[in-house]
């Protein structure tokens, strides 16, 4: 199925070829581009009071990077950087606009865009309220392995894209957390790890876990 925001800024804009660590554009920064995401893997993180960054969200191929802030004007609201070699669109804000504006099959799978992540915001926050370490690590390690491709069988292995201190920022969790979290799904054979991979030993299992069951 085709995605009309796809479709159509893939006529649009310029592409540039990123290495890994890029930064796209800054928290606070003017709200200039949309970037759409051709391949590679985009870090989407924030800073705090304290100065320490926190991983939002992993934006992969086919994703729009930096759109909302050109729809409401507003500045950057996050930082965006490669975590891989990445090949970005970038689309300059009234282009977008006026796409938008004179589509309605485009502003209607916006819409929708933006529905699907206010679910998933909604989702991590009822998991932080409501769900221990270990099932908030399996929710995250289930969305890295449907994002890989692999099929759903014992001994799959997956590509770490972001170290485990990430992992747990990104399931809201201290560095303390985290490592409880992955020795507690080791110590009950759901997975083990390696260097910047794990193999999920038992797919069903994660699963059930990151369900809260």
């Amino acid at each position: 199925m085709t995605d009309p925001i796809v479709d159509a800024l893939r006529s649009m804009g310029t592409i540039r070829e990123f290495p890994s660590g890029s930064y796209l554009f800054f928290e606070g920064d003017s709200s200039q581009s949309v970037l759409l995401i051709e391949s590679g893997l985009v870090r989407i993180e924030r800073s705090s009071a304290d100065g320490r960054t926190a991983l939002l969200d992993l934006a992969a191929e086919g994703s729009l990077v930096g759109e909302l802030g050109v729809v409401d004007g507003m500045a950057r609201s996050a930082t965006a950087v490669t975590i891989e070699p990445s090949r970005i669109r970038s689309i300059d804000a009234d282009d977008f606009r006026a796409l938008v504006d004179q589509d309605v099959r485009v502003a209607s799978a916006l819409l929708h865009r933006v529905i699907i992540r206010m679910r998933k915001l909604t989702d991590q926050f009822v998991n932080v309220a409501n769900r221990n370490g270990t099932e908030r690590i399996a929710d995250r390690l289930v969305e890295l392995l449907d994002r890989s491709g692999e099929p759903d069988q014992p001994g799959v292995v997956i590509r770490m894209p972001i170290t485990q201190v990430e992992l747990g920022q990104w399931a809201g969790l201290s560095r303390e957390g985290t490592t409880n979290a992955l020795a507690e799904l080791r110590k009950t054979g759901i997975i083990s790890t390696g260097r910047r991979a794990m193999t999920i030993e038992r797919p069903d299992r994660l699963r059930t876990l990151a369900l809260g069951i």
